[in-house]
């Protein structure tokens, strides 16, 4: 009894289609997983988006961005990153061949330097993160 391509072909969706959707379903849980300095205190906002940091560009539902009261949290699949509002430079609107997302500017050398968010919510986004960048510069001043 032979085995014919013809069988292979009937069966290879059947293995490639669980596959990918265990292999996204990881990602997206490996996205959502909290950094340690979460752990222990609550977002006063988060949304999963899609982003560019650095040379990595990830799709919705695989960046996600938390908003705490000192810092801000952007991550991937191969980033964690964790931002004082005071090392944020600037936050802008980002235009790319049909893409629009929120470019966030910072001083560190450490992490990459292209942080953009691509979200349904840019404005809104924008507006929320100069809000938390006014409000701990009062707090510290």
């Amino acid at each position: 009894m032979s085995i014919g391509i013809e069988n292979i072909i009937v069966f290879f969706p059947i293995i490639i289609f669980p596959t990918v959707i265990i292999i996204f379903i990881s990602i997206y849980i490996k996205t959502q997983k909290p950094v340690d300095v979460e752990l222990v205190r609550d977002a006063l906002y988060k949304e999963t988006c899609g982003g560019w940091i650095g040379s990595s560009n990830s799709t919705f539902p695989f960046v996600r961005i938390a908003f705490y009261d000192e810092f801000v949290v952007i991550v991937n699949l191969r980033n964690r990153i964790i931002l004082n509002y005071d090392q944020i430079t600037d936050v802008s609107m980002f235009y790319k061949t049909m893409k629009k997302g929120v470019k966030i500017s910072h001083s560190r050398t450490d992490i990459p330097e292209r942080i953009v968010v691509w979200t349904l919510n840019d404005e809104s986004l924008i507006e929320r993160i100069n809000i938390f960048i006014r409000n701990n510069r009062a707090e510290k001043t």
